[in-house]
């Protein structure tokens, strides 16, 4: 009976580090050589173009980056590879025409986060609604103008 407990007591510490190497094998091919995972990342954006985020800065938080960003998500397996250790720049994440992982998302209501604004992009866009509706009452007048003759 003394032989049946010590062998059972000897093969559960080992069935546990063999499960143990298999994990780390597991998630070392998943994240290092597949890397299959996705990166969440800001990017540059022009603010004249397009609706930017942009972080709420104290006057006295000189840390705090307020430069217009928006934010991209893609499979990290389409990220150039490059050494942050060398200085080398790495080029900014783009969305290939053929992922249909990466997503970019633009400021709006519905995306800001704490700590967030919107850059100014969106009140121009607001001023192209009103000129487009004072065109669009301008040709309700000519119609009235046709209509009255």
């Amino acid at each position: 009976m003394k032989s049946t407990v010590n062998a059972s007591a000897k093969i559960l510490p080992v069935v546990f580090v063999l499960a143990l190497l298999a994990a780390v094998a597991w998630n070392y091919s998943t994240f290092f050589i597949d890397r299959d995972y996705l990166v969440y990342s800001e990017i540059s954006c022009d603010p004249e173009m397009e609706s930017c985020f942009s972080w709420v800065c104290g006057e006295e938080d000189n840390e705090c980056d307020d430069s217009p960003y928006k934010k991209i998500e893609l499979a990290a397996a389409s990220l150039p590879l490059c050494d942050m250790y060398t200085n080398e720049e790495c080029p900014e994440p783009t969305c290939n025409t053929n992922d249909e992982t990466c997503t970019i998302t633009y400021c709006s209501d519905e995306t800001l986060e704490e700590g967030e604004i919107c850059t100014d992009f969106e009140e121009t866009e607001s001023e192209r609604e009103d000129d487009g509706d004072e065109t669009s009452e301008e040709a309700n007048m000519e119609e009235v103008v046709t209509d009255t003759l």
